[in-house]
């Protein structure tokens, strides 16, 4: 109740890339590889600031995972700032983040919670409208999956895509630890 922010870095991990079309369905869509990853988000104005060593390299094959025309890309310095007036989409790793999207269901006026089994494990699921709206008018919603530790294991939403419409975005959380007395994946 009381995490205001939270600041959190790796050696390394892996970052999804655009949607695009993939070369082969058994390699997937390309990605990017991140060195000295560093994330940090302001919960109370759900902003945010990322920067890594980012890559796309080639496989042992010489070929780009996944393809999709994109060519591989060198390592070099990123960072990416999330602002208060982002949109919705730019605000996706902070509010599908646990963090995040635990802040946002504090502060909803309108939520629910249900049960639901999911491949043979229950979780509570707690939904709540979100401001940003579809093609439609009606606004998106947002869904967390409490497990049965009572920590997020999956978090999803819809963005409007212009070439699919309302698509799916989630993001699936495992492995949490005590980090002094934040239990985080």
């Amino acid at each position: 109740d009381q995490l205001k922010s939270i600041e959190y870095t790796g050696p390394s991990g892996f970052e999804g890339t655009a949607m695009g079309q993939a070369q082969s369905a058994a390699r997937g869509w390309p990605h990017f590889t991140l060195k000295n990853f560093s994330r940090f988000i302001d919960l109370n104005t759900l902003t945010g600031q990322q920067t890594a060593l980012r890559s796309r390299p080639a496989e042992p094959d010489g070929q780009l995972a996944g393809g999709g025309g994109l060519a591989p890309v060198p390592e070099t310095q990123n960072a990416a700032a999330i602002n208060a007036n982002a949109t919705w989409t730019q605000k996706m790793d902070v509010v599908l983040s646990p963090p995040g999207f635990l802040k946002l269901a504090a502060s909803a006026m309108d939520a629910t919670a249900t049960q639901r089994n999911v491949n043979g494990k229950k979780y509570t699921v707690v939904s709540f409208p979100v401001e940003q709206k579809a093609p439609s008018g009606l606004p998106y919603t947002i869904s967390g999956y409490i497990d049965s530790d009572n920590m997020v294991a999956k978090v999803e939403t819809k963005v409007d895509d212009n070439l699919v419409g309302d698509m799916l975005v989630e993001q699936s959380y495992s492995g949490y630890k005590d980090f002094a007395g934040v239990k985080f994946p």
